[in-house]
């Protein structure tokens, strides 16, 4: 299969990309915050709830997760890697931002586990649409494309928007416009090939302190003009983070995004807590409660599946 395959695969229509990519201590923060016991066993039962839920593979292309959870999940005999590729749902790995020296020798061990994309994000800190400079780090994105693109691998860079804050709407835009022009600029300076290589950005809504949230239809509106007035229209595809909004805004927000299709290039939604955090509610360790887990991550990927196509309405909330 070439990148260009590997890439369209990604972007299948109502299919989108589990974001289980955090970083064992991100984990364990967010166990703490749902009162779930953090320990090697905890964490290998999480993501084995996850990866054996039933017929994911209707609303998966492609799941994330993180080097430090392959490798733990490797030398541990989880099992997760087989879970993936027993549903024919493809694998890509998070690599270590601060170690980009050696990734293409890190990713060529990892295909032996079924890796087939590598993925690297810059995450931009702001809180009224300044930033500080982020020429070097984009520049290094755009090498790591490259370079993976000379190893066979896909690669898949992301742009990030710190969400936290009092941001507006329209600064997320502008932000985000800066920002992916520039990672444009630096992807065409180490000539990426854009067929092959897949972009994630957050959407450009407001930040979580600002009082006035700006409506679906508005975040929709400005992500598509930042992302059609940046990227090439000869790009693999986009996958938009969830950051962190709740698990109805995000999909609220991507089921307006795609009725705003069709666009120069596939979109897909790429959501790490909108899919975890009903999970976690749900389970909080107990083994009791894996099926119900399950059935409520089933349904999140539903919905989402369903706003892939712009058919999501706030009703199926209830059922």
């Amino acid at each position: 299969m070439t990148l260009q395959d590997t890439a369209r695969k990604f972007m299948t229509d109502r299919k989108g990309v589990l974001a289980s990519d955090e970083s064992t201590v991100a984990l364990e923060a967010r166990f703490d915050e749902f009162q779930v016991p953090n320990n090697d066993e905890t964490h290998r039962a999480y993501y084995q709830l996850l990866f054996s839920t039933p017929s994911i593979e209707e609303s998966l292309s492609a799941v994330l997760i993180s080097e430090d959870t392959l490798d733990r999940s490797v030398k541990g005999q989880w099992g997760i890697t087989e879970l993936i590729a027993s549903k024919n749902i493809l694998l890509a790995v998070h690599l270590d931002e601060d170690n980009i020296r050696d990734v293409v020798s890190r990713i060529e061990m990892f295909q032996s586990y079924g890796v087939v994309a590598g993925k690297q994000r810059l995450i931009v800190h702001t809180h009224d649409g300044t930033f500080t400079d982020v020429e070097t780090d984009i520049a290094k994105l755009a090498m790591f494309a490259r370079r993976l693109q000379e190893a066979s691998i896909l690669p898949i860079i992301g742009v990030e928007i710190t969400t936290d804050g009092p941001l507006s709407a329209a600064e997320a835009e502008s932000v985000l416009t800066i920002v992916l022009g520039k990672l444009h600029t630096a992807c065409e300076a180490e000539h990426v090939k854009w067929h092959s290589v897949l972009v994630e950005s957050s959407m450009a809504g407001s930040g979580a302190k600002n009082e006035i949230q700006a409506l679906a239809t508005e975040v929709a509106e400005r992500t598509l003009r930042a992302l059609s007035t940046t990227l090439t229209a000869e790009l693999g595809g986009v996958l938009l983070f969830s950051n962190e909004e709740s698990p109805e805004i995000a999909t609220k927000d991507l089921n307006a995004i795609a009725r705003l299709e069709p666009f120069h290039w596939p979109i897909a939604f790429c959501f790490s807590r909108a899919l975890q955090d009903p999970v976690l509610t749900v389970w909080q360790g107990n083994s009791e409660r894996i099926p119900d887990a399950q059935a409520v991550f089933k349904q999140r990927l539903f919905l989402n599946s369903t706003a892939d196509a712009g058919g999501y309405s706030e009703a199926m909330e209830s059922r």
